[in-house]
């Protein structure tokens, strides 16, 4: 009967320990199995293990919370950044509400503790509000260079429509041709704001460049005007000295005449021939000689080696020209006038003028 009950007693406390090894098997089990989905939540890379321990658990959690902490700095560094560009921008009232409302729900502060998932949880949150920032920073700029791009290319056209109201040198129009080409902007497509920048930048450097080409045909128009204006102003000056040179020839060639003749008839009017009377004869004959006759040439011209230092006809001018008329062009003509203005014979101001057989002249006064 006694060890009938010992040997029920003992089944019972097999059974029990069976129970309790059991108990306890499943709970490893659990724990393990807690232990691989945490580790499996939280593992970054080489996450293939089967078993873990808790040693490599935790681990796992603090590499995982150390790159939640890093990635959160580094969002939240681009989020202050991209907030203050926007911040400086004149944006509009749709974009205005927008930068205020992104925001991180929670501010990250190194001072204090968190747990694991509560960083994963605000690397999530600075994470949305970082790219919606920079969406806005992008519909911001692509809506800002491309109004910049369509001004400038209004200033472009406006300076070709000026420019079509002038005669292009066949230089200019190379130079316009080549800027032309640079224009290859497509309002009807879409373009990324790195191609946004530089049409931008070319259509800047483009608009400078037609306004230097518009302000270089102006002033070679304006100088090409000044120089026919010159040069009419010239040729009339030119026609007015030669007009004013026929008259005082023809004035001086005529009195010349007259006095010779009456100085000839007073002669041979008086039978006077005492020395005084050859004496003056022959002061007429130098007279007429040396002075006004002799200073007009076979064709009627002025002869300027007739003027003299009081600027009269008086002979003086043995250095200077046979004739008035002996220099190949005007340019020659006017720099002997300048060379010798202030010398003797050529105290006056001169003239140029052109004479019948192409050559010119200069008129002393």
């Amino acid at each position: 009967m006694n060890m009938l009950k010992s040997k029920k007693f003992i089944i019972s406390l097999v059974a029990i320990i069976l129970v309790v090894v059991a108990i306890v098997a499943v709970q490893v089990k659990a724990a393990a199995n807690e232990r691989l989905a945490e580790y499996q939540k939280y593992c970054q890379e080489d996450c293939e293990s089967t078993k873990v321990s808790s040693d490599e658990l935790d681990q796992t959690i603090e590499e995982r919370k150390a790159t939640a902490i890093a990635s959160i700095e580094k969002l939240s560094k681009s989020i202050s950044e991209t907030t203050k560009y926007l911040t400086e921008q004149k944006l509009n009232d749709d974009e205005s509400k927008t930068l205020e409302s992104l925001k991180p729900e929670t501010e990250y502060s190194k001072d204090e503790e968190y747990t694991v998932d509560e960083l994963i949880e605000m690397e999530t949150n600075y994470s949305e509000v970082s790219k919606k920032l920079t969406d806005l920073k992008t519909e911001y700029r692509t809506r800002y260079l491309t109004a910049q791009i369509e001004t400038n290319e209004k200033a472009i056209n406006k300076t070709k429509t000026s420019l079509k109201d002038y005669d292009l040198t066949d230089e200019e129009t190379k130079s316009k041709k080549s800027l032309d080409k640079k224009l290859t902007y497509d309002i009807e497509k879409e373009y990324t704001v790195a191609e946004l920048s530089e049409f931008n930048k070319t259509y800047k450097s483009v608009k400078s460049d037609y306004g230097t080409l518009l302000g270089d045909v102006k002033d070679r128009v304006a100088e090409e005007k000044a120089q026919a204006e010159a040069n009419a102003i010239a040729q009339e000056q030119a026609v007015d000295y030669t007009n004013d040179y026929t008259a005082y020839d023809t004035l001086e060639y005529s009195t010349s005449n007259s006095n010779t003749q009456a100085a000839a008839s007073t002669s041979n009017t008086s039978n006077s021939s005492n020395i005084s009377s050859s004496s003056n004869n022959s002061t007429d004959n130098n007279s007429t000689s040396n002075g006004t006759d002799a200073c007009y040439d076979s064709q009627g011209r002025f002869n300027s080696a007739c003027i003299g230092s009081d600027g009269g006809t008086s002979g003086n001018g043995a250095d200077l020209p046979d004739n008035i008329c002996p220099f190949s062009s005007e340019s020659e003509a006017w720099a002997f006038g300048e060379e010798n203005v202030g010398e003797d014979g050529y105290t006056g101001g001169f003239a140029t003028a052109p004479c019948d057989q192409g050559t010119w002249e200069l008129i002393w006064f």
